[in-house]
């Protein structure tokens, strides 16, 4: 019996090691979807194998001089095998960066062609003489073509309309090489919206704050089971994702967003994963106002000039937390001075006590340039406890890197800094004005060492 199963298992062994290099098919006649062409900038191969490149141009109306002209971006996915990757550039090369920097992708420059060899999955920003015009290169793993989902789009242009209806236990499948344009009204449990391709809201605009018209809008309740995996979603009108109940996993998703309120995903309802995602967007990236239990890890972030790239803005029910967030690139943060990389603060729920509990922030990078402080708690009428962060880096240095305030009835109470770094400088919350507590804090720790009794 022994014998039967190694020889059972031994085929499947080998097929899982087979090296695999998925190239997608170009999307064909790209002229009916809005802000969304073929890149002027750049040509990008994969081991020697062309790799379709788009671009989508900046049509915020209220976009500062700060923001992109235009992003470029293309995905391919590999496996069991290294694959060199060559970028040419249709414009004169003066400087390189790639990011995350703590990816270590090192690259060699040859006249307009930045070649670099990849071994495992990244999402990169490729940014060449400035910030102006990026290219996003997002290198997965291969995934398993669902054909038999009840709504599946192969490649191609594909017109579904705002709100196209998704039902309970369905699956909706965008394939490599596919570009959909619209938006998805998913409704019911056990939804799964996945793929390789592209979900583009074009021109479609959000008519309330971006609540009303989302990429993908999802019923509030619990024991909704969705999956949302693996796709570029792209020019959102309002909202990436909307939506609450337990059992939510967001997965793989690249967001690439333009307009004002192009929140990411709401952490709401209970043991929710959001990971491995990239989000380049304007208004909060990582928005944690309404869960519990949600894990968030493996996220790169480029922000605009709204919100905050790791926000809780809380509302009035007590005890939000047993949330952690770890493993966050981030690599751009245009934001106001009034913000922070990490904010709390209140902003509805006003007359009811509420709280935020028992939340870990570790593993935090972030790059310069940067306007904004690291860390701000701002617990009015309503309380902060239980917090840990730890291993937080950032490049240069802020006059206030962190701000504790509690005023009204407010309360902040048992806070842990621990490897808390900005400028190469340890933060001690001792050192002048980088710390500022004010009200009732309590129970505040730098590496161990109490600032606040």
């Amino acid at each position: 019996m022994k014998r039967l199963i190694l020889l059972v298992l031994l085929p499947a062994m080998l097929r899982t090691s087979r090296a695999e290099l998925v190239v997608y098919p170009a999307p064909g006649d790209l002229s009916s979807v809005s802000h969304l062409q073929e890149s002027r900038d750049y040509a990008v191969q994969v081991n020697q194998e062309p790799c379709f490149v788009y671009e989508t141009d900046n049509y915020w109306d209220r976009s500062g001089p700060e923001r992109p002209d235009r992003v470029a971006f293309t995905c391919f996915s590999f496996r069991n095998q290294p694959v060199q990757v060559q970028v040419t550039c249709r414009f004169p090369v003066r400087t390189v960066t790639i990011r995350p920097k703590s990816d270590g992708v090192r690259f060699s420059q040859r006249g307009e062609t930045i070649t670099f060899t990849l071994t495992r999955p990244h999402k990169l920003s490729i940014e060449i003489n400035d910030r102006k015009r990026p290219l996003f290169l997002f290198a997965d793993e291969p995934d398993v073509p669902d054909t038999e989902a009840q709504h599946y789009f192969g490649p191609g242009v594909h017109e579904i309309g705002a709100r196209y209806p998704v039902n309970a236990k369905e699956r909706v499948y965008i394939a490599g090489g596919a570009v959909v344009q619209g938006t998805l009204k998913v409704v019911g449990t056990d939804i799964k919206v996945h793929g390789r391709g592209i979900l583009t809201g074009g021109a479609l605009r959000s008519e309330r704050a971006g609540i009303e018209l989302c990429l993908i809008q999802g019923p509030w309740g619990k024991g909704t089971r969705h999956e949302y995996s693996g796709l570029c979603l792209v020019n959102s009108p309002g909202f990436s994702t909307h939506g609450g109940g337990d059992d939510i996993i967001i997965r793989n998703l690249k967001f690439i967003a333009w307009l004002g309120c192009t929140d990411g995903p709401h952490m709401a309802g209970r043991r929710g994963t959001m990971e491995d995602c990239f989000i380049f967007n304007n208004d909060d990236s990582i928005k944690l106002n309404a869960g519990d239990d949600w894990t968030v890890r493996d996220i790169v972030i480029w922000k605009g000039p709204w919100g905050r790239p790791i926000t809780y803005l809380a509302g009035g029910r007590e005890g939000h937390g047993g949330m952690t967030v770890e493993d966050v690139d981030v690599i751009g943060d245009e934001g106001r001075r009034d913000n922070a990389v990490i904010t709390v603060k209140r902003i509805h729920g006003k007359g009811e006590r509420g709280a935020m509990c028992d939340y870990t922030f570790r593993n935090i990078r972030v790059e310069e340039p940067r306007n904004v402080p690291l860390v701000s708690l701002r617990a009015h009428d309503f309380e902060i406890r239980n917090l840990r962060f730890e291993n937080i880096r950032a490049e240069g240095r802020r006059d206030t890197e962190i701000e504790l305030l509690a005023s009204g009835n407010g309360r902040i109470e048992n806070v842990q800094f621990q490897a808390v770094s900005a400028g190469g400088a340890r933060l001690t919350g001792r050192e002048g004005t980088s710390t500022v507590l004010k009200g009732a804090v309590s129970h505040v720790t730098f590496d161990g060492l109490s600032v606040a009794k």
